[in-house]
């Protein structure tokens, strides 16, 4: 055993200091470099991560998202006449179309102080229903009814259209008294709605509309349906903000009640309740007597299912003769505002759409024939 295990030993190779230097040299040269892993890796990974998520939602949102939720912008500006009005020379895709605005600061071509020979102008006054928010300049009542009676009369037709979003009926008074009738109108037409009697609205620095007291907290006006841009960072150019805003709007105006009756029903006849008769039926007999007063025809129609402004539309009618329709007279087919909406809405916002204004060119078309206020042929 001794001798066997002596040779044993002898039979393993020596292994010398140097070859064994040099084998450490090579593992060591070879082996993984642990370093201490930098804490902000982590981290930066997932905000990478989450800026190209945020990136591709955005991506899809305006790729999917309807333009109309994308393209508000702020359009107004500071007037002295009606306390704001749209700035001039803009072209821009706002309100859910192409808006173009005239130097005067109103939507429309350009327009000449006096109508031309044979050319019969007549001065749109309303607010967003006259204006047409969110249909093209050619499908809003004006034009279309311009064109109606080119066609019918065989005379040229200008309609000057002085609607603003947000106007209400003293503000409409003050562009009519002021602005429209120095255009030499030889006919006009009045749109009031069921809140011409709120108070005026004004815009900020920004062009951004507002009511209530300027500089007052809370006093943000956030368009039905169509949320302004934020006024601040990225936000301001994020399609996915304004999406997100919207949906949150419709979610609310789901929720909130429709409210019932006042829809176009028998009328009790009675005095005007306060306060549409000062803040309404008042502007619009001034409205009368000032183109009265020029020997300009006036004509009213009233896009209203509240019994208090078809009384004051009943009111004014019965003291001064003036041609008037219920708009809401024009769609029987309709039996309560969802039924309207559903309809002849443009479908992301409550404001009607193009065929909505369509019969309504058609029934003031009429009116007008009737009373005998269109040119003959």
């Amino acid at each position: 055993m001794p001798e066997s295990t002596g040779a044993a030993q002898e039979s393993v190779p020596r292994v010398s200091r140097a070859s064994t230097g040099s084998h450490n040299a090579y593992v060591s040269s070879h082996a993984p470099v642990h370093r201490p892993r930098r804490r902000w890796v982590g981290p930066a990974v997932a905000l990478g991560t989450a800026v190209v998520l945020v990136g591709v939602v955005e991506v899809v949102a305006r790729t999917w998202v309807v333009p109309e939720l994308l393209s508000f912008l702020p359009i107004y500006a500071a007037d002295e006449v009606a306390g704001y009005r749209l700035k001039s020379g803009v072209d821009a895709y706002a309100f859910g179309a192409r808006v173009r605005t005239n130097s005067v600061g109103f939507r429309g071509p350009e327009w000449s102080r006096v109508p031309a020979p044979g050319v019969l102008r007549i001065a749109l006054i309303g607010d967003s229903l006259a204006f047409g928010f969110g249909v093209a300049f050619e499908q809003t009542v004006g034009e279309a009814l311009a064109r109606r009676i080119a066609r019918r009369c065989g005379r040229a037709c200008e309609v000057l259209n002085f609607g603003v979003p947000g106007y209400n009926a003293a503000q409409q008074l003050a562009v009519l008294e002021r602005l429209a009738l120095p255009f030499r109108p030889q006919l006009v037409l009045v749109l009031p709605c069921s809140n011409d009697h709120e108070p005026a609205l004004w815009v900020d620095d920004e062009g951004a509309m507002h009511w209530g007291e300027r500089g007052q907290p809370g006093t943000h006006a956030t368009p039905r349906g169509v949320p302004r841009r934020a006024r601040w960072g990225v936000l301001r150019h994020s399609g996915l903000a304004v999406w997100i805003k919207s949906t949150w709007l419709r979610w609310q105006a789901d929720r909130t009640p429709v409210p019932q009756g006042h829809w176009m029903g028998m009328l009790t006849a009675g005095p005007v309740p306060s306060p549409i008769d000062q803040r309404v039926l008042l502007p619009l007999r001034t409205m009368y007597e000032r183109c009265a007063a020029q020997r300009i025809p006036m004509v009213v129609g009233l896009f209203a299912g509240d019994d208090r402004y078809r009384l004051a539309l009943r009111e004014l009618v019965a003291r001064t003769g003036v041609p008037a329709l219920e708009l809401l007279e024009l769609f029987p087919e309709a039996h309560s505002w969802a039924e309207l909406c559903a309809q002849f809405s443009l479908g992301w916002d409550s404001h009607p759409n193009a065929e909505a204004y369509a019969r309504w060119a058609n029934g003031l078309f009429e009116l007008l024939e009737k009373h005998r206020l269109l040119p003959s042929k």
